[in-house]
This record gives structure tokens, C-alpha cells and sequence, in this order.
């Protein structure tokens, strides 16, 4: 099973990334082949190259998703849902 764990912040050295990477961990441990997806430098507005590439070896091929997400006045971070709506 292929995983992408997307960190849903885009704030550098986040907690949220930290958490996103212990997951990893514990996926691998488990047998899981596990990715983690950091939007500290996504921009989906653009659709840069580096968007569309990380569409197609992260988003595309995994069969499923974690999202680690910190609450922003109960809902979650814009960049994040910029990244749902934007995605192909």
C-alpha cells in the first residue's frame, strides 16, 4: 500500500510537520510505504512545475491519505484547502 501523509501547514519547522514525519515512522515500521508532502513551499494558485510534479509522485499514485492539520479558528489552514480545490 503507497501512503502520502500531507503535513497542512505552510509554516517552516511546524509542529505539524514534525507530527507528519513520527507518522511516517510508524507506517514504515509497519510495512506501509509512506511519503510525506510539506506545503511550505507550495503555491497551487501558480501551478508551478513543482505543483504539478508533486501531483503526479504524491498525490496520484497513493491509494491513501493522512492529513496532519493544526485547527486555524476551527477549520483548517487555507493553504491547505487551496491544495484540495486546486488539485487535479
Amino acid at each position: 500500500m503507497k501512503c502520502t501523509i500531507i503535513s497542512g501547514t505552510n509554516r517552516k519547522g511546524s509542529n505539524t510537520y514534525k507530527i507528519s514525519l513520527q507518522y511516517q515512522r510508524l507506517l514504515q515500521e509497519r510495512g506501509v510505504d509512506a511519503t510525506v508532502w510539506g506545503l511550505e513551499d507550495v503555491n497551487p494558485l501558480s501551478k508551478p512545475d513543482t505543483f504539478r510534479e508533486s501531483e503526479a509522485t504524491l498525490l496520484r499514485p497513493a491509494e491513501k491519505y493522512v492529513f496532519v492539520s493544526p485547527e486555524y479558528n476551527g477549520s483548517i489552514p487555507g493553504i491547505l484547502k487551496l491544495v484540495i480545490d486546486e488539485a487535479d
